[in-house]
């Protein structure tokens, strides 16, 4: 995309001319750019293959929760007040810059407030009632997955999925778990802060309706995956939402639902990336020996330790 291609996409907005840019490096499927105007700065998503309802879908969600305060990157509308544009063939959006950046350095006391600040978000995404999202299939954790591979790095990880959907069917009463829109990649590289202070959740492309406690899996899998302790996040995040006794179970379990879905996809991934083969094939390996760690723990040792 070249420096006209960018004045053309801010023309259309009240945002200033202009003046440079820079590519997002670590955005993997989209395209994002921060550029710099002679009012400030902002942010244009190119959507790889995101249509304009999934976008309005995202732009429904953001919109609500700014205005309940929750710390959101706004989307800004054209001068004809339209949200997408179309950036060659692609469809694309601009976004405010917010003043913030990834936070590696845990603390309790930032894993606490995070805690707090996603209790708020989930409060405020269970009172939200349109539908819509990415499609991920209801009750998709409770399924077999015939697209899975056999194995990825010696690991029989098809074989492992089934085990864990039977011990779920076994093991937790699905129609207790409360659904909501979610996040659904909620993490500290989709959050920005600013001086240990979380100033916005970014990056709702996988937003869909699913189970709630699935979104905090995800998150505790991070956390667990970078060795953070967890204990101190359920204190906190209680605070604004209680886990009722099947979301407890159901946690333990969507954990591992979170890990063999990323080895699928990373295993499909290397096939197509042959040249960062050695790479992802790292990152499997440390996966794999993630989730057999934490298989030791069984879901009795996990309740009591951490949920009670």
């Amino acid at each position: 995309m070249g420096k006209m291609n960018f004045r053309k996409v801010l023309s259309h907005y009240e945002v200033g001319s202009y003046e440079t840019h820079e590519h997002v490096p670590h955005a993997v499927i989209n395209t994002i750019y921060i550029v710099k105007t002679s009012k400030g700065k902002n942010v244009i998503k190119v959507f790889a293959s995101a249509n304009a309802r999934f976008i309005k879908f995202q732009t429904r969600i953001i919109d609500y929760l700014d205005r309940q305060g929750v710390p959101i990157q706004r989307f800004l509308r054209t001068k004809k007040n339209d949200l997408i544009l179309k950036c060659g063939k692609k469809n694309c959006v601009l976004y405010e810059y917010v003043d913030g950046g990834i936070n590696f350095r845990y603390s309790h006391k930032l894993i606490e407030h995070v805690a707090e600040e996603v209790g708020v978000l989930h409060r405020n995404l269970l009172k939200m009632k349109f539908k819509g999202g990415d499609k991920w299939g209801t009750n998709h954790q409770f399924k077999g997955k015939r697209d899975y591979l056999e194995m990825v790095e010696g690991f029989p990880v098809k074989e492992e999925y089934h085990n864990l959907v039977k011990e779920l069917k076994d093991n937790v009463n699905k129609n207790a778990l409360r659904r909501s829109i979610i996040h659904s990649d909620l993490s500290l590289s989709n959050m920005l802060f600013r001086n240990n202070k979380l100033v916005a959740f970014i990056d709702w492309d996988d937003s869909h309706w699913d189970y709630l406690i699935y979104d905090i899996a995800i998150l505790i899998a991070y956390f667990i995956e970078h060795g953070i302790d967890i204990k101190h996040f359920f204190k906190s995040y209680q605070k604004q939402i209680k886990i009722n006794e099947e979301e407890k179970k159901a946690l333990y379990y969507f954990i591992k639902t979170r890990w063999l879905s990323g080895l699928n996809h990373m295993g499909k991934q290397r096939m197509i990336h042959k040249e960062r083969a050695k790479l992802i094939g790292n990152a499997m390996g440390w996966l794999i020996k993630r989730y057999r760690e934490y298989e030791k723990t069984t879901l009795m040792e996990f309740l009591e330790y951490y949920l009670n």
